[in-house]
């Protein structure tokens, strides 16, 4: 590869091609062979063959040779989960679960404002794993939400919204395994050697980095804030309206999610177990499989033995309670592998395309590579947050940026305090808030990028269009990153200062929440003062 700038010209493409085709299967495709062709230094058969392969390992097919190296599988156990969700999926269409629980809670909710406040709060409890909790609480949420005349690209944007943020502020959530496993490469240790930068255990200063991730503690404070004072801007603002007064979920489109499938038998004799059953069970059973194996370290085998125990002990159930026949759960199985075979192709195309970008054209390392060495301590934090936010954005990957981010700032923000290592983490006051930028940047990646996978499965779990979802999120995200910014800017003259690390906390959140509130209600009240 001649020309190292040409690495951020796949990124770019997928974006202008997004916009352009509004076909993101085709935009991520053109990307993947551009990526393939800079490369092997525009050689076709070298780009067929390097594209070939990273595809061959996204699907992790070939894993199947053994059981040893299946049991080892990450990508294959989420593909599989998700033919397992589908399948339940139409396991509560098919058993009029899903029509009485509308029923059920829709006389409890008793308004709009109250199903977006329920969606937020599930939220909550899949806070464990942001698939789980996208492709779960946007399924549940659906039919309640379209009983109230909520656009879907606004449930779309409550699932994912909290989806990443959550899993990152949740110590037994999967990423934190990642974020440790990383810090501890990086010479994050209790044991004192050569290899040791930090005198620390990873975990524990995992937990007292926390309080720095502004990004995802505005975003949370920002999407209640919404919901609560019924705010609405953009693209956002014209689905609302259309919805309340048209009834269409899809701002005058045609749907892109088909009609809730009712079962053979009488809906009205359907039981709300005949919903909570399935959802209970796994919930309890993935959390279950992560407790037995003491780590958090494969979340994606938990959900897939969490949703294989689900489909068996539901369809014994439903089959006792006479709510489904042993005869239809061919095609009940059918039906929910062709409902997530479109989500499943488009999601191994952007793993491909983030591993080619991550780990052939190396973007992040040459993003990173431009930060230089050299830059004022006190605005380290905030830099790190911007260029994190940018790599995220455009690689569509936040594991991709933690990995390609943090073996840079941390060495880095070590060597501007000018304290010889091994050292303490009291002794370098800008570690904690640096990590945190980088994770807070590369969190809002999956708020911003159009290829970042959980951004598809929110609008395929809430049943919207792909790119309706990430334009609306993007109004929605911008202002937060602009808020975390200023939250971080103003945490670096604190520490600077020499404030406590809590009252820079308070007060840099404080600001970066004001300011976040600010500018959403100034949008609102732009927004809706066009449409009169």
């Amino acid at each position: 590869m001649q020309y190292d700038f040409l690495v951020l010209l796949p990124p770019l493409v997928v974006v202008i091609l997004a916009a352009i085709t509004k076909n993101v299967r085709v935009s991520i495709g053109v990307a993947i062979m551009l990526a393939g062709l800079i490369v092997n230094d525009f050689s076709i058969p070298g780009a067929v063959q390097t594209v070939a392969t990273r595809f061959w390992a996204a699907t992790e097919l070939g894993n199947l040779a053994s059981f040893a190296a299946f049991t080892k599988s990450n990508y294959l156990f989420i593909c599989l989960f998700l033919v397992a969700l589908g399948i339940i999926i139409e396991l509560i269409q098919q058993s009029g679960g899903a029509y009485a629980y509308g029923n059920f809670i829709i006389n409890k909710l008793k308004s709009a404002k109250n199903a977006q406040r329920a969606s937020l709060l599930l939220s909550l409890v899949f806070a464990i794993d942001d698939y789980f909790s996208t492709l779960t609480v946007g399924a549940v949420m659906r039919p309640i939400s379209d009983q109230f005349r909520i656009s879907r690209v606004k449930l779309a944007l409550l699932v994912n919204v909290l989806a990443s943020p959550l899993a990152v502020l949740f110590p037994l959530s999967s990423w934190i395994a990642d974020i440790v496993g990383q810090l501890r490469q990086l010479g994050v240790s209790t044991v004192q050697s050569h290899h040791t930068l930090i005198v620390q255990d990873p975990f524990y200063l995992y937990l007292t980095g926390i309080p720095f991730l502004f990004y995802s503690l505005i975003a949370v404070a920002a999407i209640w804030f919404m919901v609560d004072r019924g705010l609405s801007f953009g693209l956002l603002a014209k689905h609302e309206a259309i919805a309340e007064k048209t009834g269409n979920l899809f701002a005058g489109k045609v749907s892109v999610a088909r009609q809730a499938r009712k079962g053979a038998g009488n809906m009205m004799t359907a039981s709300i177990w005949d919903f909570l059953l399935p959802i209970l069970l796994l919930i309890f059973s993935v959390i279950g499989v992560v407790w037995h194996a003491g780590d958090c370290s494969n979340i994606s085998a938990a959900l897939l033995i969490g949703g294989v125990i689900t489909i068996v002990f539901s369809t014994v159930f439903l089959s006792i309670r006479k709510r489904i026949s042993l005869g239809e759960v061919p095609a009940i199985i059918t039906r929910g592998i062709l409902l997530m075979a479109p989500s499943i192709f488009v999601i191994v195309l952007i793993w491909t395309f983030s591993a080619l970008v991550k780990m052939d054209l190396h973007t992040g390392n040459y993003l990173a590579g431009l930060v230089g060495g050299h830059l004022p301590i006190v605005l380290l934090p905030a830099i790190f947050f911007i260029i994190a936010v940018f790599m995220s954005s455009t690689i569509g990957s936040a594991f991709g940026t933690f990995g390609a981010l943090l073996p840079i700032a941390v060495p880095m923000v070590v060597s501007l305090s000018g304290v010889s290592t091994p050292a303490s983490p009291i002794a370098i006051p800008f570690l904690l808030p640096v990590i945190g930028a980088v994770i807070s940047g590369a969190v809002s990646g999956n708020h911003l990028s159009p290829i970042a996978d959980v951004m598809f499965m929110s609008a395929t779990s809430a049943g919207c269009y792909h790119l309706d979802l990430v334009k609306v999120m993007a109004s929605f995200a911008i202002p937060v990153v602009i808020a975390t910014a200023c939250a971080f800017l103003c945490a670096g003259f604190l520490i600077v200062s020499g404030y406590s690390m809590w009252a820079t906390v308070f007060i840099s959140l404080a600001i970066g929440c004001a300011l976040n509130f600010f500018i959403m209600s100034v949008l609102h009240w732009l927004s809706h003062r066009a449409r009169k």
